[in-house]
């Protein structure tokens, strides 16, 4: 028994014993045992069995979303846009729904996927997660689908693929938008049949029965509108979409997540440093482009260069001036001036909606004024069209 819930996909499972001998020692270990229930089996009840059985099921299904932070060791945020996202988590995660998650690199879209599986107590198999940028093209059809010995080059014996890995559980799959045309075919027709077949073996159909997490930092309706991302594919992955903010939309959260880490990285390297309270204001007046990730990195690196027990609001400022002489140095070059009047000569209304929402992404180069010269234009251009009518 010990044994059993020491393995990570049985710890959530509530575990009755039922024993003919109940004396005290038996008790206390099954106590010991992390046991929800002991049971004299010697009565012929059987309500009673059931009604234990019930509670059990009731009580393991209260787990809260907090308690699947610690688990999984997130930290719960306080500003409105991080709560209204986990209050969408906590509704969708009882639900077989498949999950798009999107947003920008360094958002935390993994540790997302992870809470919706640790919330989810119908799948208690770790959560399988796929990288699909990871693969090469060449080996993608066999990490996900699996493949027998000799059906290609190097193929020296059988593999498990990913779906197989993922049956009975969650699959995530992470930047799925780079899953070649050819192979969203064959996993469009897991999504509807739940069946597939391993490469080098097409006369075997195997099935997988699982609950799809997918994650991406690029803009997939638009690339199912180009040809470059299957569309039936793109509304079978997303039944449910969270969009993830950047930490920019929530400066509220980068102060407790910075003393979070420093909390963390004092445990790892165990040397205990501070955050004054006036880092605040200093951490909250930059972008933070990176998000989370980028965050965390930079309160690792000032644990390492820091002096003293605390990192004072005056090392943060040097520290985070010196990253926007950088951001200013990696600025793409772009004429604004030909990219209006561009726009302005060649350019539809639907056209400037895709190409505003890919200039966009720039923000973090803070080419905002670009942004505003292309409205400007579009409405100038709008202007013009009307008087022609």
């Amino acid at each position: 028994l010990r044994e059993l819930k020491d393995k990570d996909k049985y710890y959530r499972i509530p575990v009755i014993m039922l024993s003919a001998k109940v004396t005290a020692t038996h008790f206390q270990q099954a106590i010991d045992a992390d046991v929800f229930d002991f049971i004299d089996k010697t009565g012929d009840d059987y309500n009673v069995l059931f009604n234990r059985i019930e509670n059990a099921l009731q009580i393991n299904s209260n787990i809260d979303v907090e308690q699947a932070m610690h688990n999984i060791e997130m930290f719960p945020l306080k500003s409105k846009l991080f709560r209204n996202m986990i209050e969408i988590v906590r509704k969708i995660a009882p639900t077989d729904a498949n999950i798009l998650l999107t947003g920008e690199t360094g958002t935390g879209k993994n540790l997302i996927a992870e809470l919706i599986h640790e919330l989810d107590l119908i799948r208690v198999n770790p959560l399988v997660d796929c990288t699909v940028s990871a693969l090469t093209p060449e080996l993608i059809e066999s990490e996900l689908f699996g493949s027998v010995k000799g059906s290609f080059t190097g193929s020296i014996k059988d593999k498990m693929g990913f779906l197989e890995k993922a049956n009975g559980t969650t699959l995530l799959l992470d930047e799925i938008a780079d899953i070649p045309l050819n192979i969203q075919v064959k996993l469009l027709r897991v999504l509807q049949s739940k069946k597939y077949e391993k490469v080098g073996e097409p006369e075997k159909t195997l099935e997988s029965t699982f609950r799809l997490i997918s994650a991406t930092n690029k803009n997939i309706a638009m690339m199912g509108k180009n040809g470059e991302f299957r569309e039936d594919l793109y509304y079978r992955i997303n039944v449910i979409e969270i969009q993830i903010p950047p930490l920019r939309d929530r400066k509220e959260d980068v102060f407790p997540l910075a003393r979070h880490f420093l909390s963390k990285i004092n445990r790892q390297k165990k040397k205990k440093k501070n955050l004054l309270p006036e880092c605040d204001e200093v951490l909250q007046n930059y972008n933070w482009p990176g998000n989370i990730r980028q965050l965390e990195n930079f309160i690792e690196n000032c644990h390492i260069l820091s002096d003293g027990e605390s990192i004072t609001a005056n090392f943060l400022q040097r520290k985070l001036e010196h990253m926007i002489s950088l951001d200013q140095s990696e600025k793409p070059d772009i004429d604004a001036s030909n990219v209006v009047s561009s726009s302005v000569n060649h350019l539809s209304a639907s056209e400037y909606e895709d190409l505003n929402g890919n200039l966009i992404r720039y923000e973090e180069f803070e080419l905002i004024s670009l942004k505003k010269y292309l409205d400007y234009a579009f409405e100038e251009k709008a202007k013009f069209n009307k008087t022609k009518l």
